[in-house]
């Protein structure tokens, strides 16, 4: 899973980019309302960028260290991301839960299948929250992707 901070959200990317959720900022503030019903946020680290592979000794390097150096470490050339991961060392990869008002927004990749969009858009509803859904575009004439509002 990969995160993304900034003033008012953080955002969770899958694995394939298919899609991103965004959540709201005061569930990882220690003093804010919501704190407490949303730890496993708190553990976001901010990924390392570098211009080569990290050096793992699996001998020597201890593992909580080894999962670091291996996930939170990606190419400079995606320094502007300033991306944030969530590694669980304690429970491992799975689902977390968190209430559903910390729910601001979904963006669904430029890849994402319709019949995908639709049924993250029921899981949505089904939580009776007021969400903000967009989507990813590829610009015709750049190399780069837009996100635009889908109504």
């Amino acid at each position: 899973m990969t995160v993304r901070r900034d003033a008012e959200a953080v955002s969770f990317v899958t694995t394939d980019d298919d899609y991103t959720v965004s959540l709201r900022m005061s569930a990882l503030v220690s003093t804010g309302p919501l704190a407490a019903m949303a730890p496993f946020f708190g553990e976001a680290q901010q990924v390392h960028y570098a211009d080569e592979y990290p050096v793992v000794d699996f001998f020597r390097t201890p593992h909580a260290e080894q999962a670091d150096l291996i996930f939170l470490t990606k190419f400079s050339g995606w320094s502007y991301e300033a991306e944030y991961r969530i590694i669980d060392h304690t429970n491992g990869p799975g689902l977390h839960e968190y209430p559903a008002e910390l729910l601001r927004s979904v963006t669904f990749g430029f890849r994402m299948p319709e019949i995908d969009r639709a049924r993250i858009k029921d899981w949505v509803g089904r939580r009776g929250c007021d969400v903000q859904f967009f989507e990813a575009i590829r610009d015709d004439r750049r190399f780069r992707i837009d996100v635009r509002e889908i109504r």
